[in-house]
């Protein structure tokens, strides 16, 4: 019995963990920039090796250790005649451990992402190449406050993404992305 108080006080503590400085707003938004490297085969079947991304971020932190967030962002990689755009739309929940100003989080989520290929893949030519594919990610990072409503971040994110089908010739778009953001609550 006493393991069992134990254990259920030790997750009251986390769970019910006071706000920390900053975190007393439910709503934040933020932006970020970043940087998305592949680890599936498209930096094989083409000369693409890693695309730069900007994010938009609103969130609600339902609890101080619960947070759901809708994103929408922009990615772009050209490189030697190849060029890949994409438009990412995502949900992620997040489980957040505030600490004095600041917090960390982990989650996950899923998203669609609506993609446009032009060039070569394996030496075949596409030309305005458009795929919608669907994928989920994982994620982990901090913020850190440096005004009770303004605060810094970094994240980084596995993307796990179904094959893009650009024309009949696929790519595997998976990969990292490590995001640098500022951001508001409200």
């Amino acid at each position: 019995m006493k393991r069992v108080v134990l254990i259920l006080g030790s997750i009251s503590v986390f769970i019910l963990s006071p706000a920390a400085w900053g975190n007393d707003k439910a709503n934040y938004f933020s932006t970020g920039v970043g940087l998305y490297s592949y680890t599936g085969d498209i930096s094989d079947k083409t000369r693409l090796d890693g695309a730069f991304i900007v994010e938009f971020t609103f969130g609600r932190l339902f609890h101080s250790n619960f947070a759901l967030e809708v994103g929408a962002g922009y990615l772009h990689d050209g490189h030697l005649g190849d060029e890949l755009q994409g438009y990412p739309l995502t949900l992620t929940a997040k489980g957040v451990y505030p600490f004095e100003k600041g917090r960390l989080f982990v989650g996950g989520g899923a998203g669609v992402y609506f993609m446009h290929f032009d060039g070569e893949i394996e030496n075949v030519k596409i030309d305005r190449g458009k795929d919608t594919v669907f994928g989920g990610h994982l994620l982990m990072g901090g913020d850190i406050y440096i005004h009770p409503s303004v605060f810094l971040g970094i994240e980084g994110k596995y993307l796990f993404i179904e094959k893009a089908d650009f024309k009949g010739e696929t790519v595997e778009l998976d990969g990292f992305v490590i995001t640098v953001k500022i951001g508001y609550s409200f």
